[in-house]
């Protein structure tokens, strides 16, 4: 060889697990999705373009993924299940910070949320009730209630991201966790 290495060669991915490796391949496929919604809709996107995009076979999306909306539910259950790992007792005993951790994670991911919310709508709501909290809360007598309170305020976190997020985190967790149904 001329002494060049490629990328997957610099990263030692020839060495790694096929854990490891699916990992890393999925990774790619979500980021380069990301990056291709930027400039074009969804149903403009070729399989092949994301593949090349990613630097994956089409064998391996197929082995990941069925689709692109797969993908899709993929990044949105990743942002979810980061929400998921706030203390669900947090909801119950201490709203306000379990709503200003939802504000701040929503913040930090709103590039990819608007993009998901130009995309499809539809994506971005199932997982914030499939939760660990919801799950909980269907356990309880007033489950409708504290799954009112969560829809009100994945109302208010997509409204903010899409009005430009003007007010701050701790300005919208302290609206919210005054709500009372």
């Amino acid at each position: 060889m001329d002494g060049k290495k490629t990328e997957l060669e610099r990263r030692d991915v020839l060495r790694l697990s096929n854990e490891e490796s699916n990992k890393i391949s999925r990774e790619c496929i979500s980021l380069s999705l990301i990056y291709l919604l930027k400039s074009k809709d969804l149903s403009k996107i070729t399989i092949t373009e994301l593949v090349t995009r990613a630097g994956v076979s089409r064998a391996t999306f197929y082995r990941n993924y069925s689709s692109k909306e797969d993908v899709l539910a993929e990044i949105e259950n990743e942002i979810f299940s980061r929400i998921d790992n706030f203390n669900s007792e947090m909801f119950e005993t201490d709203r306000y910070e379990w709503c200003l951790s939802v504000f701040r994670e929503f913040e930090k991911n709103a590039e990819i949320i608007k993009l998901l919310l130009s995309t499809c709508m539809n994506f971005f709501a199932a997982g914030f009730f499939t939760n660990p909290i919801a799950q909980t809360a269907r356990d309880k007598p007033d489950h409708y209630r504290l799954s009112a309170i969560k829809g009100a305020v994945l109302a208010v976190a997509l409204e903010w991201i899409a009005a430009g997020m003007r007010e701050t985190p701790e300005e919208l967790a302290a609206l919210c966790s005054k709500l009372k149904f």
